[in-house]
Parts: structure tokens; sequence; C-alpha cells
């Protein structure tokens, strides 16, 4: 077993996070998430683990570069932040094959996390603010909360004419409705 139970203490299942981004232009954005798992794995020292349904195993470098492990470090740091952040294992466990891949982040890749995320928020403003946004397709439209809005899904979501009608198109309606009555 990749995790024999005697080995940690499971302190936290489907926790919730928020963690908070500051621009260079005084906005804050907000990071929000789920982490599937949080360990405690000796003193002062946590792991979070990820559980993965891929077909494939990443390579070390990929998980040591994953981004969604960096910003649930982010997350952890903000919830304990005593904790130190080279003692916080960062662990994707691929339960198809039974592996797990394991990194650590550096005090320094906090702000290098930052960096990242708001380098892509500025990268998708601008995309907004252009009229640049394109949609990518993927089997995942289906659960996206977002399809109602996206450029790629527009004709399945037309907006139905919702004008109120003026005075004259209501006494026609009423005339209309008086004269199917009578008959």
């Amino acid at each position: 077993s990749v995790n024999p139970p005697w080995n940690f203490s499971v302190i936290d299942t489907e926790s919730r996070f928020e963690v908070p981004i500051f621009g260079l232009e005084g906005e804050t954005h907000v990071l929000a998430g789920i982490m599937d798992r949080v360990d405690k794995i000796g003193e002062g020292e946590y792991e979070i683990i990820d559980y993965k349904t891929n077909r494939r195993l990443p390579s070390q470098s990929s998980a040591d570069g994953n981004l969604q492990m960096s910003i649930y470090h982010m997350a952890l740091i903000r919830r304990w932040p005593n904790a130190d952040p080279a003692k916080i294992k960062l662990s994707l466990y691929f339960l198809k094959h039974g592996e797990k891949i394991s990194s650590f982040r550096s005090a320094d890749a906090l702000s290098i996390t930052s960096e990242a995320i708001l380098k892509t928020i500025k990268e998708i403003q601008k995309n907004l603010k252009n009229n640049a946004w394109k949609p990518v397709l993927s089997p995942l439209c289906d659960w996206c909360a977002y399809k109602i809005i996206c450029p790629a899904w527009k004709h399945l979501y037309k907006k139905e004419d919702s004008s109120t009608p003026d005075e004259n198109q209501l006494q026609e309606a009423i005339k209309e409705y008086f004269a199917i009555k009578a008959n």
C-alpha cells in the first residue's frame, strides 16, 4: 500500500479554501477550491494528496511544476501561517495505478505561483477586453458552469425578446382576446 494508515494522521478531507492574490494595481483576486486530503505526516510536516484518475502517469518534472498543487501549497500556508513551506509534501495519487508522485515547494515558490497566476489573470482580462476569447471545446463542456455564456455554445441559449409591449399592442391584444372569447 502506498499510504499505510499507521504512517500518517488524516487531518482533513474535501477541504475548502480561498487564497487571495494581490495584484500590482491594488486589486485582489480570490482563488477558491477544494483539496482532496491533508495528512499530518510528522512534527510540523504535512502532505496534501490530490486523487487522479488519469490513465497515464506524468513525469516527476510535471508533478514538480503542477500549478494546482502549488495553489494547494499556498492554501495550506494561508491556513497555517507558521507551517514551514518546505515541509509540505504535495502528492498526486493515481488511483488506476496505485502510484503516488510527490514533490515539495520552497518558500520562494509562493511568490512564483502568485506571479504565474497574476500573469494568467492579465491574459484573461486582455482577451476579454479585446473580445478575443477562444473557447476550447472538450467533453468537459457538459459539466461547465459557464456553458450558458460561452461563445461556443451561445447558439443554444438564445435570449428571447423580453421587451414590453406598448399601449397600442396591449389594446390590440385585449380586443383580440375578447373577440375570441365572444366567438
